[in-house]
């Protein structure tokens, strides 16, 4: 890569400048102050830049930039000394389009003015969120943490979304609003206890939980006490394609089943119909010693083609020749 840690300070001067490309400048790890002075800049390419602290405060001014792909929080402005650009900023550059991950996310949103900084982006198709590594949630209360994703509600276009490191229990509301996306990424979320809604995906190809070390089932299946066994296997991924679930050392099985009888959740969650994943075609799980099943038997996987298994117990004893049910 590029040994480069800054830019000189004359390159602001190029104001007829529309693109940026910074990709593989490994070690840079600030932009220039004045960047808000190049009022032409179209494309700011940030891949590989992975040393940057910061965005420098104005970038917001750049209200024609369509090309950010990253824009990284600094410690700085999380802890509300304002000496680079925050997520209000971020809000402003509604032309933004193509991909954007947001790092070193903190749990306490110390901005006021912050609003919903990526609501009104209609044209981005890929949002990656990434929340600081080790940061002490211990004296963070549960609504905080919830809060510094609520403000980060993208546009409903969006299409791919990852998440990672993320210590809420559950996750925003409005996933529910992302009725396009397509691919979802959920990573070392390693509190999270429960699941988006996920009926409400019904273009989702591929679904990644991977880290989800307190997750026990995919879905909490709230709508079972209205929807009949057969309608909740229909509208359980219509469209996924590609499953990926690693390390949820935790995971019991695919639905978490709700009744109004005296009968043990064990029980009842064991009665419940498996999910069956019509277009699936690649199905990988790994270190999940607890999950019961495989979805519908593997007999309900007309497309599969590719299988990866490991640490999966129950597989032993489904697969056992002459004795086990697959």
């Amino acid at each position: 890569g590029n040994p480069i840690k800054r830019l000189p300070d004359w390159i602001v001067g190029f104001s007829n400048l529309e693109t940026l490309d910074l990709t593989n400048c490994e070690d840079l790890v600030e932009l220039p102050r004045d960047i808000k002075k190049m009022i032409n800049l179209r494309h700011l390419i940030l891949e590989e830049c992975w040393e940057l602290s910061g965005m420098p405060r104005g970038i917001g001014e750049l209200n024609g930039v369509r090309t950010l792909n990253r824009f990284v929080l600094s410690e700085s402005n999380c802890l509300g000394r304002g000496g680079s650009a925050g997520l209000a900023e971020l809000g402003t550059l509604n032309e933004l389009r193509g991909h954007l991950e947001i790092d070193e996310l903190r749990h306490v949103v110390s901005e006021s003015n912050v609003g919903t900084p990526l609501k009104d982006k209609q044209h981005l198709c890929s949002l990656e969120l990434t929340w600081k590594e080790g940061e002490d949630i211990s004296a963070v209360d549960e609504e905080d943490i919830i809060k510094s994703m609520e403000v980060l509600q993208p546009h409903s276009n969006l299409k791919r979304l990852s998440v990672n490191e993320y210590r809420g229990v559950r996750f925003a509301s409005w996933f529910s609003s992302l009725i396009n996306i397509v691919n979802l990424e959920l990573m070392f979320c390693k509190r999270c206890q429960r699941l988006p809604p996920l009926d409400h995906f019904p273009s989702l190809k591929s679904l990644t939980l991977d880290g989800l070390e307190k997750l026990e089932y995919i879905s909490e299946n709230e709508s079972s006490n209205s929807m009949s066994d057969e309608m909740m296997r229909i509208s359980f991924f219509p469209s996924l394609e590609d499953l990926y679930i690693a390390d949820c050392p935790v995971q019991k099985g695919w639905w978490r089943a709700h009744t109004h009888n005296t009968a043990s959740s064990s029980s009842s969650t064991e009665n419940m119909p498996l999910p069956s994943f019509p277009r699936l075609s690649i199905l990988t799980i790994l270190e999940c010693p607890n999950l019961t099943s495989l979805p519908e038997g593997t007999h309900g996987l007309p497309c599969l083609n590719r299988l990866e298994i490991y640490r999966f117990p129950m597989l032993n004893e489904r697969c056992k020749k002459e004795t086990g049910e697959d």
